[in-house]
């Protein structure tokens, strides 16, 4: 089905359709408990009727499959521990590990009703025409197609490994497609598929696809999750869009071929355009202009749902300008709106998406990354580079320097922004000044909605501000984490491994980030050691720990370890690589470039590179000391 797009047949408008009925109506399993030998046979008999044409059979016994595993679903009550295992004999640590989290505000999903589809469809508005001084006046040329000979199907079978999460309308998730492409079971089929998803990738990215033909593979499914009270009466409803599987998996493919092109377009000053160390750049850019002399000031700008509002027409014009090897894929893929499909397990609806693109996939990323380049380009006329700069991530924007500045850039961004689809919202961002310049902050952004806070505040999972500000942040969340170690301790007493493989493939990483952003913190980390140390590798390990086992476990698997290193340890030591691996580019950010002719490619990796040296020359040292014992002999 898929050959019959990617060949251009005369079935080329009606295949992917058809491939996004036949996945869910084909491969369902006949029960919760099916052997792979009765799921087979099962899918044998569907292809049977499928080839005499008896369609309504085939949904008639997909329709009481479902009814049958609904009943199922809901009749069972399983224990934490049960699920989290369950979930980590699968491969999905991030799931286990987000089940015992407690500070998720979102209660679930809501019912499909009126109301709920009202707020729903307001949050999608349409960004409306673009100014005309907005628009570039270009000629962009078509990509040339050799450029995506590259992808093949051993490719396919490198991003579908990389794809992650639950399934769009036809709710084949990740691992259902991972397994389909790169299981061994299914013989040359899986290879032939793959080379059929390569070329479906290949024609999308480099020929003009009418947008009929696309409509069910940019199908998105739409989850109306349960946020609690909107205020003032109103439902929290917390939009999430689910693209399918098969198109985050093409769009990876054409990523994969014109990345580089792509963080080169897009510049230093958007950190989603996956830069290497970006985002890291961006947090101390910002501080470092924050602490300089004078009425300074960091603007944190929270958007309204960045990825569904930005302005369609606008960024796939200016994509056309800053990289137009990109522009035939994002003219393919967003030319119309793409069907939402919201459905609560009883009641389905369809809308469109107005504006913008559905999360999910490193094509959507790179969309929105370069989607702001025209409003960027028109802010930059806003201020004085040389006193103000100006920072994008995907849902939001920071501007900081002088005060008079940022309140420019601010006038200018509520101006143009909903112009290109970007709307600022003023209750959800804050100004975070110094407390010498607190009372001229307030005044300065009196009724501008925009709160103003004297200290600090928290960006991108980092934190900036004063000294006693940051420390209570990390403080917070050492807390946080002590307490989601204990809870892994228990699982660990029951399933050692399983909370293990959670520790090393998720947990630790939460706080990676912190300490390699916020300087001066490890002395903060001791309750954190004291859990792992009393509480989790005892309950993994079986015992007790001596501080020889300690420096032991903290070593690599490679040199014979557990990988658990030591949060108070590490701490200075990731802050040091991080300034090392970010320097370059946080030089770019001051300097407000629009592109990376001052930065080389290769320099974040050669950096990485002497700081992974660095540090494993300290490891063998520390191998040699344990070794050689207290006693030194």
């Amino acid at each position: 089905l898929v050959l019959l797009f990617a060949d251009q047949t005369a079935w080329r408008g009606l295949s992917l359709s058809v491939v996004h009925v036949f996945v869910p109506l084909m491969l369902q399993g006949p029960s919760m408990n099916s052997k792979a030998r009765t799921s087979a046979g099962f899918l044998a008999l569907g292809l049977a009727g499928w080839g005499e044409g008896d369609l309504q059979s085939l949904v008639d016994g997909a329709g009481e499959v479902r009814v049958r595993l609904s009943r199922l679903a809901g009749g069972r009550e399983t224990g934490c521990h049960v699920a989290f295992a369950g979930l980590m004999l699968v491969g999905r640590v991030g799931g286990a590990v987000g089940l015992m989290d407690g500070s998720s505000d979102v209660g679930g999903v809501h019912r499909l009703t009126r109301r709920v589809g009202t707020v729903l469809a307001c949050g999608r508005p349409d960004a409306g025409p673009a100014p005309r001084q907005l628009k570039m006046e270009i000629a962009t040329p078509g990509p040339q197609p050799v450029v995506f000979e590259g992808i093949d199907g051993r490719m396919v079978c490198g991003v579908a490994g990389d794809v992650h999460g639950s399934g769009g309308p036809t709710l084949l998730d990740a691992d259902g497609w991972g397994h389909i492409l790169c299981c061994g079971s299914c013989g040359g089929a899986s290879e032939r598929l793959c080379g059929s998803i390569a070329g479906l990738a290949g024609c999308v990215g480099a020929r003009g696809v009418g947008p009929a033909a696309l409509e069910e593979l940019l199908a998105c499914r739409l989850v109306p999750l349960d946020g609690g009270n909107g205020g003032r009466g109103g439902v929290g409803v917390g939009p999430v869009g689910v693209g399918g599987v098969l198109r985050r998996i093409v769009g990876g493919l054409v990523i994969g071929v014109l990345g580089n092109g792509i963080r080169h377009a897009a510049g230093p000053l958007r950190a989603c355009a996956g830069l290497g160390a970006g985002v890291g750049a961006s947090v101390r850019a910002a501080r470092e202009r924050w602490g300089l002399p004078g009425a300074r000031g960091v603007l944190l700008v929270d958007a309204d749902n960045a990825f569904g509002t930005i302005g369609r027409g606008l960024a796939v014009h200016g994509i056309g300008g800053l990289c137009p090897p990109f522009h035939r894929f994002v003219s393919n893929a967003c030319r119309r709106p793409a069907m939402l499909v919201v459905c609560d397990g009883e009641t389905t609806e369809y809308m469109g998406s107005r504006g913008g693109c559905a999360r999910g996939g490193v094509a959507a990323v790179a969309f929105c990354a370069l989607g702001v380049g025209p409003l960027i380009a028109e802010l930059s006329s806003a201020f004085d580079a040389s006193a103000c700069e100006q920072i994008w991530c995907a849902d939001g924007s920071t501007a900081a320097g002088r005060l008079e500045e940022i309140k420019r850039w601010w006038g200018s961004l509520c101006i143009r922004g909903p112009q290109c689809g970007c709307r600022p919202k003023p209750s959800e961002s804050v100004l975070i000044v110094g407390e010498d310049c607190l009372r001229l902050a307030k005044r300065m952004f009196g009724g501008s909605g925009v709160g103003v806070a004297g200290g600090g505040g928290r960006r991108l999972g980092a934190v900036l501000g004063t000294g006693e500000f940051g420390g209570g942040y990390v403080g917070d969340g050492v807390a946080e984490w002590v307490g989601d170690v204990e809870q892994l301790s228990g699982v660990g007493r029951v399933d050692p491994q399983a909370a293990y493989a959670a520790f090393t493939g998720a947990l630790c990483h939460g706080w990676t980030f912190v300490q390699r952003t916020v300087p001066g913190i490890s002395e903060l980390f001791g309750p954190l050691e004291c859990a792992l140390r009393h509480g989790f590798l005892p309950a993994v390990v079986g015992g007790g720990v001596s501080d020889v086992e300690r420096g032991l476990f903290a070593l690599p698997v490679g040199l014979g370890g557990l990988g658990i290193s030591g949060p108070v340890e590490g701490s200075d030591f990731e802050f040091r690589a991080s300034v090392g691996v970010a320097g370059g580019l946080r030089r770019l950010i001051l300097d407000q470039q629009s592109t990376l002719d001052g930065c080389r490619t290769g320099t974040v990796a050669e950096v990485t590179r002497d700081c992974l040296r660095d540090g494993e020359v300290g490891l063998l040292r520390r191998v040699t000391e344990i070794v050689a014992g207290p006693s030194g002999g």
